[in-house]
């Protein structure tokens, strides 16, 4: 009798393969297919940009997946990692002319840094580039006055703009002014202060606009009516049967000369609700699809959970 081979639940497609499991990351077993579809991807990502991290439920310990990478891979990968784990502020990077080399964190560092890489000399005060270490005569300049030397003859705000939490500066050449930094922070590229909430801060009224070179909205007189001479006569009353969308209000002017009423029909805003109603079906679907995705997945541990059970 030939014996059967093992298989394994896949915490990722839901199937059960034959064979080992490629990872187990968290308790959770990953089939070979879906970690090369899936987590190998997120590692390479990661690998490149600081603000592309692994996404997994819980923590992911290097040591479960290290056998699906290359020895080079993971070397440089957790080279990454200290980097990544130093503030941003902190890091001092080579200042010589087509470098920039890591050289770490400042607070570790003696006050002149020499690259391995190119041997230039970088000062760890000020993070400017000295050109001969040896004459010992650096002054650090203010960062301040370094900024404003790196950016003279510009307007903030139209010719360039800092991120408020990372400091480092962005030109806006096309688009709005909604600017995503590579830290993760949204800010605006006309005021430069962050944006928690993008649908508030370029609203109609704001001081920013969202487009830049858009006419002026004309602004929307408000006129007072002085008060009657005498009481308006009574509001007549609506006719039955006008459904709530089809209403439409009749503003009464009264003329004292000749006593003539004038109706002034106000139309509804079509667009602005019929946005509105394609809005709250998108989040109707959303909702109905976010539903039947729990209920498959509760479904499919149950029946899971029922195979194993009759196995044993």
């Amino acid at each position: 009798m030939a014996e059967s081979i093992p298989t394994f639940f896949c915490a990722v497609c839901f199937q059960d393969p034959a064979g080992n499991p490629a990872a187990i990351i968290g308790g959770a077993a990953c089939c070979q297919r879906c970690f090369d579809l899936g987590v190998r991807p997120q590692f390479e990502r990661h690998l490149v940009s600081e603000y592309a991290p692994m996404v997994w439920p819980g923590r992911v310990v290097l040591e479960a997946v290290r056998h699906q990478f290359s020895e080079s891979f993971m070397r440089e990968y957790e080279q990454r990692l200290q980097l990544y784990a130093i503030p941003a502020h902190e890091r001092l990077y080579c200042a010589a002319p087509r470098c920039e080399e890591f050289l770490g964190a400042i607070s570790l560092l003696d006050r002149q840094v020499t690259c391995s890489d190119c041997s230039g000399t970088t000062c760890s005060q000020c993070s400017a580039h000295i050109s001969n270490p040896d004459l010992d005569n650096h002054t650090c300049a203010d960062q301040a006055d370094r900024l404003r030397e790196r950016f003279e003859g510009q307007t903030r705000g139209r010719d360039y703009q800092l991120c408020p939490q990372c400091s480092i500066p962005v030109a806006l050449q096309d688009g709005c002014n909604h600017m995503s930094c590579p830290c993760g922070t949204q800010f605006c590229y006309l005021c430069g202060e962050r944006v928690f909430d993008t649908r508030l801060h370029w609203n109609d009224g704001s001081r920013c606009a969202r487009y830049n070179g858009s006419p002026p909205r004309p602004a929307t007189p408000i006129v007072v009516a002085p008060a009657p001479a005498e009481p308006l006569p009574p509001r007549r009353p609506l006719p039955e049967g006008n459904g709530v969308l089809q209403l439409q209000t009749n503003i009464l002017h009264e003329n004292r000369d000749d006593r003539q009423a004038q109706a002034l029909p106000v139309e509804p805003n079509r667009e602005r609700r019929r946005a509105l109603e394609q809005r709250e079906r998108r989040a109707q679907r959303l909702r109905e699809e976010q539903s039947a995705a729990r209920r498959h997945f509760a479904e499919a541990r149950a029946e899971r959970a029922a195979t194993r059970a009759g196995r044993y």
